[in-house]
């Protein structure tokens, strides 16, 4: 669950407009959906984007694109992943592609990530996959799916996803 700090961080981060509401862009033929395979967050993260668009192919794992940032013990994971975006984009000729971590995440707590350390490595993997993805007019959606719940056994729809202004964390330079 987040914690006050945590709390407070993504409340300065959309103050600051590094995390925004997801973008009407999206309202295309269909998107590839990088993301993690959480099942107490993939449900959510699908159906957000469904308000988008109803044709979403989902490329899910453990960590999901976090692994992209990862050292060398992911190197196959990664390399496994960009493949699997490349034949995506090749079969359904779409050029959307949301990249999309969550926060808490049982792979970041796992490798001692911070929610700063996962928002950079989401843009970080949001760049890496621009640069190496072919196809006309790619356009890679960094997002930030965030879980306020305090018992999330008992509550639902407290959960809230994000576009990543990586603009602004640039011009930030984020130093949490």
């Amino acid at each position: 669950m987040l914690n006050e700090a945590e709390k407070l961080l993504i409340a300065d981060w959309k103050g600051k407009n590094v995390l925004k509401d997801v973008s009407a862009d999206l309202e295309q033929e269909g998107v590839i959906l990088v993301c993690c395979s959480d099942g107490h967050r993939f449900g959510e993260m699908f159906c957000h984007l469904q308000n988008f668009t109803e044709n979403i192919h989902a490329l899910a794992l453990n960590g999901g694109a976090l692994g992209m940032g990862f050292p060398i013990k992911f190197f196959f994971r990664k390399r496994a992943l960009r493949r699997n975006i490349q034949e995506a984009v090749d079969m359904k000729g779409w050029r959307h592609i949301v990249v999309s971590s969550h926060w808490p995440c049982g792979i970041a707590t796992s490798n001692k990530l911070t929610l700063p350390e996962v928002l950079k490595r989401t843009v970080n993997a949001s760049n890496y996959i621009k640069t190496r993805i072919r196809g006309e007019n790619i356009e890679v959606f960094p997002h930030l799916h965030v879980d306020f719940r305090i018992l999330p056994e008992k509550e639902k729809g407290n959960q809230r996803t994000y576009e990543i202004c990586h603009h602004r964390i640039k011009e930030l330079a984020l130093a949490y």
